[in-house]
């Protein structure tokens, strides 16, 4: 291990930044999303982790992007795309003209193609759908391709750094593919600008009227008064505004707030700024900063600020950077006090950017923010947070032994540990899809996915068959299977699971139905740190089936025949009926169950009996419809008949019609009842009129 850490001191020596993904961050740099990521170490899972590279520099796994179901990564001189929901690596491949230098920053997916940074100045496009190439540019001063590829109007944006005090561009590229036969078309740039140190994790925010992006300070070191924030016009590259002096190289993106027209950066300096942006690019003069030393020393910040709500949050380096619990920490910062809220310690420095949701902000007004420790194992953290918070919710007690000495610490809430030959030094902002999944990678040279912990399978749609013959296997054509995940969300993992296949007997009453796709997890300890690499065991289902011997299944597929030879019902189909209703009554119970058409054999005998018996079947009719409310002259009648003819008469009449069994067919002769309720009715209208008369 002490070679790996000298390893990715040489990486971190050259690449102290912030990794972004368009995917993640969107237009303004602005790290957050509503999915509901998992909150917690005991309802978050590693789904999976695919060996994806071979080493931490050239051959590495690249930051991912999420383009569709599918995660894209480059990795030796490969465009690779990998099922989101297993890992596994799709046929497809794009071939890159040159490897990456540490494939530290992610691809872009933007106007139907993706585009990756590769060393020596070069710019590469591909057809997303194909991963065909379509255009190849090369800058003239070349260097490495370490800043994020931004993309706004038809072009793409990127920076290139040749060292700490040589010179490099910023280019604008237009994304057209003008001669679609030729996959090696080399594009000329709409403009570049030269900056002396260059832009090394640079990301600009650019829109219509100006493009916002930081510089390195040009000097040797990294803590110098010599760095600056441009504003640039984004058609022609021109300088419309900047900020000099700044404290050292600027290593983080820009985050813009539109509402406020406030940018967010931070500097190598150990400096947080913000300033705020006219319209037409122009600043105005009200740049301010907020130191982040820890002690006497001056803290490293390479992270993009996530800012929400009233806060900002990035990562903070200690006073050595690859020494652990040295002072590393998420810091947060009250922006309308314009003071650091709290910061909690890390095991490593949260070197690149994080991701906030706010997906569970409706239910206790909290956000959850995620950065990943670059010490191995490469822990993902977890801080929850809201306006007013001034000291971490849940800190957890983690040690640290240390030539014989035992030190402890407070720290930030760890959601996941890589474990094995996955735990790793890490310089990777994770992305999130809508289910709340993060996707990373670390010098292992892994992708991995930790995504919200399945609790239960659910079988949403039974299979087309449930009934065998003893040999058979199980088919769950038709089956539709669905995870409940710990964060309320359902997934459909039909095309993922795993059934059993072996030949069914009759002992056979039903199928396992398992998804496999989760490795490990860690078991959350407050006090003595988690439990890292606890084994998961694969969420299964169980379909019902019947299973029936050659002999049983026969008699169920003559029953079936039976009932399908009723075809139409008319009178002369009794003794069909009558054969399929004995056959069907001679199976047993499981049997039966095992009829699909047997609804057609009763309808046949509704059919039939109606047939036979036409006047009853009518008067069911008639009776059917009477017992429905509605506003017909009898109820009038009703109504203004005497209390004494409506509690005794009617009823006696209602109770004559439907209970003497002596009639000849009264019961349900709904006709018959209505015609001696009317009459009565009518009878004791005349009656009291009578009175009323000889009373005058």
């Amino acid at each position: 291990m002490k070679a790996n850490r000298l390893l990715s001191f040489v990486i971190s020596a050259v690449t102290v930044g912030s990794v972004l993904s368009v995917t993640a961050f969107g237009g303004n740099n602005n790290n957050t999303t509503t999915a509901k990521a998992p909150t917690n170490a005991d309802n978050a899972a590693l789904y999976w982790a695919v060996k994806a590279g071979s080493n931490y520099d050239t051959g590495s796994a690249g930051a991912p992007i999420i383009v569709g179901d599918n995660i894209v990564s480059c990795t030796g001189s490969s465009l690779l795309k990998y099922n989101r929901y297993t890992g596994e690596a799709l046929e497809q491949r794009g071939t890159l003209v040159a490897k990456s230098d540490y494939n530290i920053v992610p691809p872009l997916y933007a106007d139907g193609k993706i585009f990756v940074g590769l060393r020596n100045g070069t710019i590469q496009a591909f057809d997303a759908d194909t991963l065909e190439s379509l255009w190849i540019y090369k800058d003239e001063l070349k260097g490495q391709a370490n800043s994020p590829i931004i993309y706004h109007d038809g072009c793409v944006y990127t920076g290139f750094w040749n060292s700490e005090t040589k010179n490099a561009n910023y280019v604008c590229v237009s994304v057209a593919d003008e001669d679609t036969a030729d996959t090696a078309e080399q594009k000329q740039p709409v403009w570049t600008y030269t900056q002396n140190g260059g832009f090394y994790w640079a990301g600009a925010y650019v829109c219509d009227n100006f493009l916002l992006v930081g510089t390195d300070d040009g000097d040797s070191g990294y803590d110098s008064n010599n760095s600056s924030l441009l504003s640039l016009n984004p058609k022609t590259g021109e300088v419309i505004d900047r900020i000099d002096n700044l404290c050292g190289d600027i290593r983080s993106s820009i985050t813009f707030d539109g509402s406020t027209n406030a940018c967010y950066f931070t500097s190598k300096g150990g400096r947080f700024y913000t300033a705020t942006v006219n319209s037409d690019g122009t600043f105005n003069d009200d740049t301010k900063s907020i130191a982040l030393a820890n002690g006497n020393s001056p803290a490293i910040c390479t992270s993009t600020p996530i800012v929400y709500n009233g806060r900002a949050y990035i990562g903070v380096a200690g006073t050595s950077q690859f020494t652990p619990y040295s002072g590393h920490n998420i810091t947060v910062i009250d922006l309308p006090n314009w003071s650091i809220a709290y910061q909690v310690q890390t095991k490593g420095f949260p070197q690149a950017s994080g991701v906030l949701t706010n997906g569970y902000e409706d239910s206790d007004g909290y956000v959850y923010v995620y950065y990943i420790d670059n010490y191995t194992p490469g822990q993902i953290r977890v801080i929850k947070d809201k306006p007013g918070v001034t000291a971490v919710v849940g800190p957890v007690t983690e040690t640290y032994t240390n030539k014989g000495q035992t030190y402890t610490y407070s720290c930030a809430p760890v959601l996941f540990t890589p474990s094995g030959s996955q735990a790793q030094y890490a310089i990777c902002t994770p992305v999130v899809d809508d289910e709340g999944t993060l996707y990373f990678k670390n010098d292992s040279a892994y992708l991995m996915a930790v995504g919200s912990r399945i609790e239960s399978l659910e079988i949403a749609k039974q299979p087309d068959k449930t009934v065998y013959k003893v040999g058979e296997s199980f088919d769950p054509a038709g089956m539709k299977v669905v995870a409940n995940l710990a964060n309320g969300l359902k997934r459909d993992v039909t095309d993922y699971i795993t059934c059993y296949d072996s030949p069914l007997d009759t002992n056979s009453t039903d199928v396992q139905v398992c998804y496999n796709h989760v490795l490990y997890a860690d078991k959350f300890d407050a006090q003595n740190g988690n439990t890292a690499g606890v084994e998961i065991s694969p969420p299964e289902v169980y379909v019902d089936i019947s299973v029936f011997t050659d002999d049983e299944m026969a008699q169920i597929n003559d029953v079936i025949e039976k009932i399908n030879a009723i075809g139409d019902v008319t009178l002369e189909s009794e003794p069909v009926i009558v054969e399929a209703r004995a056959a069907y009554d001679a199976l047993s119970d499981e049997q039966k169950s095992a009829v699909t058409n047997y609804e057609t054999l009763v309808l046949a005998e509704q059919k039939l009996a109606e047939l036979k018996n036409p006047a009853e079947s009518q008067a069911d009719e008639q009776e059917s419809k009477t017992d429905k409310p509605d506003s017909t002259s009898s109820v009038t009648s009703t109504e203004s008949a005497p209390d004494s003819v409506k509690s005794d008469k009617i009823v006696t009449a209602k109770s004559t019609a439907t209970n003497d069994d002596s009639s000849p067919n009264t019961s349900g002769n709904s006709e018959n009842i209505i015609m001696i309720v009317i009459i009565l009715f009518s009878l004791a209208i005349i009656v009291t009129k009578a009175k009323s008369a000889k009373t005058e």
